[in-house]
């Protein structure tokens, strides 16, 4: 994971620097020009914050510890509390984010699932056109509960199926006009997250025609 991580900081490191160094030379520099720079200079900070986080994520998953408890948990609160977390960005794009719990309990580590739905549903919500909807849906089963996370956006490609779970994988980015953020770690921890909650998650994806994340908890004796 160093190696990986040392690569993928390199990139937003040298921009960053490379543009502070042009433009401190630069002696016609005026104060729009040189907001301009600060503006993009911060979104290389912004960069390198989300990798920082992304990667903190990894290290707190990969080792299992005393914090992480698995309790009997209501699924809607845990939802709802995750989907409190991505308003802002789905009203930012005009996205509704609609769902459909009935009050389902599952065996599992609160904490963590409320980030593997934040996960999910930032993905979708990136991936996702404006003025669109992503669905939450709770299906109960024998023996699990099943979170289902459904959009309608740029949908992933046969090939990068398998990998999408990969740490630092990112599909071709020329399936969508949009320009999407991030460092190929989300889904590499959404996986690992559902793994220490004895659960499993697959994806069902048609390019252009959106996305299925589904979850599947064990059932709260």
């Amino acid at each position: 994971i160093l190696t990986d991580a040392s690569h993928e900081l390199n990139t937003p490191l040298t921009v960053l620097k490379t543009s502070l160094e042009v433009n401190l030379r630069n002696k016609k520099l005026n104060l729009e020009e040189a907001k301009e720079v600060l503006r993009s200079n911060l979104e290389d900070v912004d960069s390198l914050q989300s990798l920082s986080e992304e990667l903190m994520g990894v290290v707190m998953y990969q080792k299992q510890n005393g914090n992480f408890k698995l309790t009997k948990i209501a699924l809607p609160l845990v939802i709802n509390s995750a989907i409190g977390q991505v308003k802002a960005l789905a009203e930012k794009k005009k996205i509704i984010i609609k769902m459909e719990a009935a009050k389902n309990f599952v065996t599992g580590d609160e904490k963590s699932l409320r980030e593997l739905v934040v996960i999910l549903l930032d993905n979708a919500i990136k991936y996702s056109p404006s003025k669109s909807i992503v669905n939450v849906d709770v299906k109960k089963g024998d023996s699990v509960i099943q979170i289902i996370v459904k959009d309608n956006g740029a949908g992933i490609k046969k090939e990068d199926l398998p990998h999408i779970f990969d740490r630092f994988y990112r599909a071709d980015r020329s399936r969508t006009k949009q320009k999407i953020g991030g460092y190929g770690l989300g889904l590499s921890i959404a996986k690992r997250i559902v793994t220490l909650n004895n659960g499993s998650i697959r994806v069902e994806s048609e390019v252009g025609r959106g996305s299925v994340f589904t979850v599947s908890l064990p059932k709260a004796k």
